[in-house]
């Protein structure tokens, strides 16, 4: 039998012919999602499965295959009930519909369910293939709607579907688009045919809303000190200067239009030396007041709000660590892991209030985020008002020495994280442990202590996910002493 396109085939060919092609025939070569990825699917499953109760008497057909879907679906169609995962075969053109709902006699509409929370363009390009191939079927069809999350709904007792969900109708926009999709289709078909895959362009990084298999092949094969690295630089200006030839930073023309950053990489390139800044170090450093708390939290963000006082994808904290610099340059480290799948947030912020005194520098690392973490549990427990306000008024961010330049490494490759920012200011680095990244403890958390999945070794995750968030509080230590060492040499 020769290959399908399907609707999700069709959005990848709408990124990439390349992409399309690999994924019809050498799907083996799609690295796997990472951690942040796979809790994002699972939050889609789980908000398309809450979407189907949204539907009263709905015939679902997700569990039949691919011949039994097909024959189960023309079956259900003269029930003229909502069908869920109703299947379509037309030529080579093969789609499932999240939602089909009968609108009077003998019309139907398309309802696409999305765990998004704002319409996107490529809601709109699916759902226009799914009408194409609906109306070569013989179906006619009344409108079409993205179902979407609602991230304005705020959970108090049971949980509401009717305020959980709302619907984008999306017809004029899907008129639009569809005039597009047979040729678009066809060509696809086309490309699916082929002995070989085809070329991979560069402008199509620009593109990729459903992969980034090949930007990350490309990325892998770059020279070190590219100009792929240009901190916060065009995209689209960037695979231009490639195409020039231009193709390492050390080799960026003159230009008045080149920024002030940008200069400072290519003169840290071509002399393979830090760029540094001891005044405007200095200056960071002197606003400091002891203690200093060094403080990360790590949250998980469900599509479904699980907790009184939630909301869709709100960042929950769930964990966190705090280094405590003294004057003295001793420091202590305190931290807080919840364990079970209650919500975390009061008993973590009581902590939090007990081991954060009154006076001193809160500093984190990119400090929005600890910030509003900590206004959004003011907000849900107006007695820690007073308390939260302060804690803002006193929180300082160390991402600001990188992110303003005033110290630059080329081995940062222009990136200002602080897995980036550690190795070049200390000897150490997130290589080699059992959690090396947020998506991982969230989606540990979220699956091993809220959900209740049984894990082989819970202790060692536990360690685990305490060790992580402990360097990342350790590592704005380090870097704090480092930028101090600095500062001192210009003195």
């Amino acid at each position: 039998m020769p290959k399908l396109l399907t609707k999700s085939k069709f959005l990848n060919g709408l990124d990439s012919d390349a992409l399309l092609w690999r994924i019809v025939h050498q799907p083996e070569t799609i690295p796997p999602p990472d951690a942040f990825s796979q809790q994002l699917f699972k939050s889609g499953t789980e908000v398309g499965i809450l979407a189907q109760q949204y539907f009263d008497e709905g015939i679902d057909l997700a569990l039949s295959d691919f011949l039994e879907n097909i024959e189960q679906t023309k079956a259900a169609l003269k029930k003229r009930k909502p069908i869920f995962e109703a299947g379509f075969l037309f030529d080579r053109f093969y789609i499932r519909v999240d939602i089909l709902v009968p609108v009077g006699n003998d019309e139907w509409d398309i309802i696409e369910v999305k765990s998004s929370t704002k319409l996107k363009d490529t809601h709109v390009h699916d759902v226009a293939f799914q009408r194409f191939v609906l109306e070569q079927c013989g179906l006619k069809i009344h409108d079409t709607k993205i179902m979407l999350v609602n991230t304005q709904y705020v959970r108090q007792g049971e949980l509401s579907l009717r305020d959980l969900f709302y619907f984008e109708n999306v017809g004029e926009q899907v008129s639009e688009f569809i005039v597009k999709v047979p040729a678009l289709a066809h060509h696809m078909l086309a490309i699916i045919d082929l002995p070989e895959c085809p070329e991979f362009s560069l402008e199509e990084l620009v593109k990729g809303d459903y992969s980034n298999v090949f930007k990350d092949e490309f990325m892998a094969g770059l020279p070190k000190g590219s100009v792929f690295e240009l901190y916060r630089g065009s995209k689209k200006k960037i695979i231009e200067l490639w195409l020039l030839g231009i193709q390492l930073i050390k080799d960026l023309p003159e230009d008045a239009k080149t920024k002030e950053r940008h200069l400072i990489q290519k003169e840290t390139a071509i002399s393979g030396k830090p760029h540094i800044n001891p005044q405007q170090i200095s200056a960071f450093i002197d606003s400091l007041r002891y203690p200093i708390y060094h403080l990360d939290f790590e949250t998980f963000s469900p599509a479904v709000p699980p907790y009184d006082g939630t909301r869709a994808y709100m960042q929950i904290p769930f964990q966190y660590s705090l280094h405590i610099e003294s004057a003295d340059g001793s420091v202590e480290h305190r931290e807080y892991l919840h364990t079970d799948h209650a919500d975390p947030r009061r008993a973590l912020f009581e902590q939090l209030h007990q081991d954060i005194g009154g006076t001193g520098t809160v500093l984190t690392f990119n400090e929005s985020f600890e910030k509003g973490r900590i206004k959004e549990w003011a907000q849900a427990a107006p007695e820690y008002l007073n308390w939260a306000q302060n804690i803002v008024d006193r929180t300082q961010d160390l991402i600001t020495p990188f992110r303003q330049f005033y110290y630059y490494h080329p081995d940062q490759q222009g990136s200002c994280s602080i897995k980036k920012v550690l190795p070049v200011m200390s000897d150490l680095s997130y290589q080699g442990m059992g959690i090396s990244n947020g998506g991982e403890a969230a989606g540990a958390y979220a699956t091993y202590f809220v959900n209740g999945q049984a894990h082989d070794n819970k202790a060692q995750l536990i360690q685990d996910m305490l060790a992580y968030c402990k360097l990342d509080t350790w590592a704005m230590v380090l870097i704090l002493r480092r930028l101090r060492e600095l500062a001192r040499e210009d003195k």
